[in-house]
């Protein structure tokens, strides 16, 4: 006689169906990396925007990236509340090591150390809640390493751009969170969708 919870064992033994796998889903991936750049480049340009005053604004920037970005991936992926937590602290944590290293640390400006410090923290936090939910969820974090490094040139291209064009401080804020938040966006969707494919069922452990 077969055992009552042999379904329940055998589900816990595959990775979880995601709606963005197989033939058919090109349409529903464009819309999720869509949703993806776009919610990171809006809660970026808000959050930057608010990262000057202190630390709470720092709180504040964590909880509207994390937020963001949960809104966007938690049905796909089943994520729970966690996933803001983790990166609001991370970026908070993040935020605040890089204002706290003296300039030319290592001979690398403080405010690199911002989104370098922060993008480690907040990829392998996200990675940890990841980890059996998606394939190859270890490429996580350095995606997102990768897309803040990245930002930091886009944010000082974008600033200085706007700041020769006589555009006042407001608006060189504005412009550099947004794309801060395209590039994060961008840099990390290769990854977020393959992450999203099907994957084959874990082996179990010999």
């Amino acid at each position: 006689v077969p055992r009552a919870n042999s379904a329940c064992e055998e589900k816990e033994d595959r990775w979880p169906a995601l709606p963005y796998s197989g033939r058919g889903s090109t349409s529903m991936k464009k819309r999720l990396a869509f949703w993806w750049i776009a919610a990171n480049t809006l809660a970026w340009t808000i959050g930057i925007w608010l990262v000057f005053p202190g630390l709470w604004a720092w709180i504040v920037c964590g909880a509207i990236v994390g937020t963001a970005q949960w809104l966007v991936l938690h049905r796909s992926l089943g994520l729970s509340p966690a996933w803001i937590a983790v990166t609001c602290a991370a970026w908070t944590v993040g935020i605040w090591a890089g204002h706290m290293h003296p300039a030319g640390f290592f001979e690398v400006p403080s405010f690199y150390w911002v989104f370098i410090t922060g993008g480690a923290l907040a990829g392998l936090a996200q990675s940890c809640l990841l980890w059996k939910r998606v394939s190859r969820p270890a490429l996580w974090a350095p995606s997102i390493i990768a897309g803040s490094t990245l930002g930091l040139v886009a944010v000082q291209y974008a600033a200085s751009s706007v700041n020769a064009g006589g555009g006042g401080m407001d608006v060189q804020i504005l412009t550099a969170g947004a794309a801060m938040g395209v590039v994060i966006g961008a840099a990390s969707t290769p990854q977020l969708l393959t992450m999203l494919r099907h994957p084959e069922p874990r082996q179990e452990a010999v």
